[in-house]
């Protein structure tokens, strides 16, 4: 039940703006405001995600502690900067938690659309996955959420600035794959890309996303002619 309210309810509601809208840039407009509702509706049922979340670890600890209470010293010390690093954690749970789940809903979005396209339109989700553009309003929006998180560090601020880094995400990775098929790059690029996403890239494509929406970095890329 947790998981068709957390993942399956978007995906739906998602899917009616989709075939509503028949715009993946509204629709993933959309998923932006839906996630900001998720984040404040975490703060209204849990309040202080600090407060729910290090009593938690604290009996986790304390269990793990009865179950092995002997164990060499260095994997002690190991669990416990584990444990320091996820009650540090504490602060941005809603954010990555919300965020999480809304890359997940997406995902599952737009593979929907892609094998929709491929019974009913073949060739058709490639020129609207590459041309996803979600606006000036909403980056000014997310830009405008950038500046008040860092003059007043107000961590639900922060929370709400992670999920809004989902979608440019996502628009970050349809402008790469527009631009190794505008350049006739080898594909071998985007699995290097795709390698690299997590662990070195991911801020760099949220950025490139949100700045595409007054650089159209589509428009300026000259298309390589064939080499036929």
């Amino acid at each position: 039940l947790d998981v068709l309210l957390t993942v399956w309810l978007p995906v739906w509601l998602l899917a009616l703006v989709l075939r509503a809208t028949i715009s993946l840039s509204q629709t993933l407009q959309a998923a932006a405001m839906l996630g900001l509702l998720g984040v404040a509706g975490f703060y209204l049922a849990l309040g202080d995600p600090v407060v729910w979340w290090n009593p938690l670890l604290d009996q986790f600890q304390q269990e793990l502690a009865t179950l092995a209470p002997v164990g060499p010293s260095g994997d002690q010390a190991l669990l416990e900067q584990w444990l320091e690093l996820l009650k540090a954690w504490a602060p941005w749970l809603p954010g990555q938690v919300v965020g999480a789940v809304m890359m997940v809903v997406l995902l599952a979005l737009l593979l929907g659309r892609w094998q929709q396209a491929l019974l009913f339109n073949p060739g058709g989700f490639r020129p609207e996955f590459h041309e996803l553009q979600l606006g000036r309003p909403l980056a000014t929006f997310t830009l405008a959420l950038f500046g008040a998180t860092l003059a007043f560090g107000w961590p639900p601020l922060a929370n709400g600035l992670l999920v809004l880094g989902v979608p440019y995400t996502v628009q970050g990775i349809t402008l790469v794959h527009a631009i190794v098929l505008k350049r006739r790059l080898s594909s071998a690029w985007l699995v290097l890309f795709y390698l690299l996403l997590v662990p070195l890239l991911s801020q760099v494509v949220m950025t490139l996303g949100v700045v595409d929406a007054w650089a159209d970095f589509r428009s300026r890329i000259r298309a390589r002619p064939d080499a036929n």
